[in-house]
Parts: structure tokens; sequence; C-alpha cells
């Protein structure tokens, strides 16, 4: 029987979001087929603004962009 896929769910392309986009990514490119596969993760990130950054791209007023 095939590994059941795991489906992740990231809310927010900010310093978190972000943080845990480079960490799944750099798990996948260095799992080996003899420990668990990181292959079968599914991520899929939402992001409310057309780009990603979260706070880095806000001014201090809250949802004014630069």
């Amino acid at each position: 029987m095939a590994p059941k896929k795991t489906r992740v769910c990231v809310v927010g392309a900010g310093p978190s979001g972000l943080s845990f986009l480079y960490h799944i990514n750099k798990l996948k490119a260095s799992s080996s087929k003899k420990s668990q596969n990181a292959d079968d993760i599914e991520v899929v990130c939402y992001e409310k603004h057309s780009i990603f950054g979260g706070l880095w791209n806000m001014s201090w007023r809250v949802g004014e962009k630069l």
C-alpha cells in the first residue's frame, strides 16, 4: 500500500511562513529513501497580498503598503 500523503497548509507568507517553507524544502532536498520520505508531504501556502514578505512589506500603519 502506498504511503498516505500528509497535507500541510501554511497561512501567510510572512517571516514564519517563509521560514517553514524554506525548511520543508530543505528537508525534501535531503530526504533519503531509507528514512521517512519527505516527498509524501504536500504543502500549500496562502497569502492575502500579491507579494510575499508579510510585515516586511508593510509600514507602521497597519495595512498601508510601502
